[in-house]
């Protein structure tokens, strides 16, 4: 770009110098190439025309440079956003199973401490069976056992009394 401006501007100023006629020596060696004191208006603007024409294509290369790295950019960016957006979707869909996952593990778990409260009433139950069945196991044991003695004693009784009334006639 610096270079083109200046062949630009060089060429302006070769033609300014060449159009207001200066002469001097002092001029012509320190701003003026050798042998262009010889050339003519129109080979000068030849040459002016033509470090335009290249200037414009320079620029025009530019700018087509400029407009690839833009394009190139700008295709970069969507797909990047394509993968973003892919990405943001498998993480999602990633989270979504995750979240299934311990759903599904805190059911259990909650299924699992039901079950658990569960056996526990029932080893209670059990426990309350144990002692109340041993409480009335021991209350049949000794009903029966009273009521084996209530036989027992009525049945001395009985033998006392055919003793007494055995003996009453034997007197």
């Amino acid at each position: 770009m610096k270079f083109r401006i200046s062949a630009v501007a060089a060429a302006s100023v070769l033609c300014a110098l060449t159009a207001a006629g200066c002469t001097t020596p002092s001029t012509q060696t320190s701003t003026l190439p050798p042998g262009t004191q010889r050339m003519s208006p129109e080979l000068i603007d030849y040459n002016t025309q033509s470090v335009d024409a290249a200037a414009r294509v320079m620029q025009e290369e530019a700018r087509q440079k400029e407009a690839a790295r833009a394009a190139a950019a700008a295709e970069a960016a969507r797909v990047k956003a394509a993968q973003d957006a892919q990405a943001a979707k498998a993480r999602a869909a990633a989270q979504k199973a995750k979240s299934a996952r311990q759903a599904k593990l805190d059911a259990y778990q909650d299924k699992v401490r039901e079950l658990e409260l569960e056996l526990k009433q029932l080893d209670v139950a059990e426990r309350r069976a144990q002692v109340d069945g041993t409480v009335a196991d021991s209350n049949a044991r000794s009903e029966l056992a009273r009521e084996r003695a209530q036989l027992e004693l009525e049945r001395m009784r009985a033998e006392i009394e055919n003793l007494k009334a055995a003996g009453g006639e034997a007197k």
